[in-house]
């Protein structure tokens, strides 16, 4: 894996260094050098399977938002939904068991549903995020 895939795709979950040494379990300076070029990861296989896992989690949580703003549209015969996201890892955490139990920043949350939304505009679905 070269740098900037690495950074593409941690960009593309929405997380920040730090957020994805945590979730990968390595020190976010060596995160940074792996980022740079400065240093490869001694198992880029396992980051690839880790950054996959990941994406997965990101997809599977977009579908979920996608069929709530779909289902509330349905339900309020409504093209405005209004959909809570989370500022804080703990908000989220406290509403969501497997998010706490994986240690997933909020910041996935927030891209998923902002992903979300952007599909639901496609239907004329309008989503008002929160939080």
């Amino acid at each position: 894996m070269n740098p900037i895939e690495l950074r593409a795709r941690r960009a593309a979950l929405g997380l920040s260094q730090a957020e994805l040494a945590a979730l990968l379990g390595c020190p976010r300076p060596v995160l940074s050098t792996w980022e740079t070029g400065t240093r490869s990861p001694r198992d880029p296989l396992s980051i690839q399977l880790a950054l996959a896992e990941l994406e997965d989690v990101l997809d599977g949580l977009i579908s979920d938002l996608a069929e709530q703003i779909e289902h509330a549209s349905g339900v309020q015969d409504s093209a405005m939904v209004t959909k809570r996201t989370y500022e804080s890892d703990k908000d989220w955490w406290a509403v969501d068991a497997e998010a706490r139990k994986a240690r997933l920043p909020a910041a996935m949350h927030r891209v998923a549903l902002a992903r979300a939304a952007a599909e639901a505009r496609e239907d004329g679905i309008s989503v008002a995020i929160v939080s």
